[in-house]
């Protein structure tokens, strides 16, 4: 899976609405965004970005994300990705960057990529850091089943316990491909991302109470990390419909307000 390095230094670029923009994240998961990428043109859409921090200390891997559009140029090249993991200060700190890997860690200048025995590393590091891990791969189970769902677990800011029965489940009914975009991860990457997806809950898992009884197939829905990113992009989340309205528009050329308002807002690098 390819992964590319964005850099972020606050020498050059203060962020000033940094603040802000981790707020909106924290509140809908996600943050859409576009970063420089130097010179890179080849960066293909669903690739993973890494933005490090350099310059001045701290210095580290701060966020993580998928791109959803190719380079475009605009005062230089940049790139539109969906951040999934957002902080302030580092994750990854440089030196355990270093010690990870002989990679320059350390480039001026962002679209570099990161070789695919480094990134596999810095993934490992990064969902340890992260508290999280890949979905388990898909089992053939029932999916008349119902599960109670909607527990609060406390991590850095509340978040809902998915038991791995109800993922399966839905995956077992509805197949690896995402229901808004059609994306296969296993045609994209090979087998080895076959069973990878998301899975959505067609009702805020936030809203359900812990009687509620969630159904594989009545409430959820296999979807990719952009278009996941892209449904939690508002609050409340938009529906898998005006996802796909979105995705139509756009192959069909008609122009995208909203997106033309992200292009003028964000610059950085």
């Amino acid at each position: 899976m390819p992964a590319y390095l964005l850099v972020w230094n606050p020498d050059v670029w203060s962020w000033s609405r940094l603040r802000q923009d981790l707020k909106t994240f924290v509140r809908n998961g996600a943050l859409p965004f576009s970063w420089s990428c130097g010179n890179r043109r080849n960066l293909p859409i669903g690739s993973r970005v890494f933005l490090i921090r350099l310059g001045v200390e701290p210095k580290g891997i701060v966020g993580s994300g998928w791109t959803v559009n190719e380079p475009f140029s605009d005062n230089g090249l940049h790139v539109e990705f969906v951040f999934d993991t957002l902080h302030e200060k580092p994750l990854l700190s440089l030196s355990e960057l270093q010690r990870m890997s002989d990679f320059h860690w350390s480039s001026q200048a962002s679209g570099i990529e990161i070789p695919d025995e480094t990134t596999s590393k810095l993934e490992d590091a990064w969902k340890k850091k992260r508290g999280v891990r890949l979905p388990p791969p898909v089992e053939e189970t029932s999916t008349s089943a119902h599960y109670p769902e909607g527990a609060v677990v406390r991590i850095t800011v509340n978040s809902y316990e998915r038991k791995p029965a109800v993922r399966r489940d839905c995956i077992a009914h509805y197949g690896t491909a995402c229901c808004v975009c059609g994306f296969r991860f296993g045609e994209f990457y090979g087998a080895d991302m076959s069973d990878f997806i998301h899975v959505h809950h067609l009702k805020p898992l936030s809203s359900l109470g812990q009687r509620y009884r969630v159904s594989p197939v009545r409430d959820l829905r296999p979807v990719c990390p952009n278009c996941h990113a892209v449904i939690h992009s508002k609050n409340p989340p938009l529906s898998i419909e005006e996802v796909k309205e979105q995705i139509g528009r756009q192959r069909k050329g008609a122009p995208n307000p909203a997106l033309n308002r992200t292009r003028k807002k964000r610059r950085a690098g």
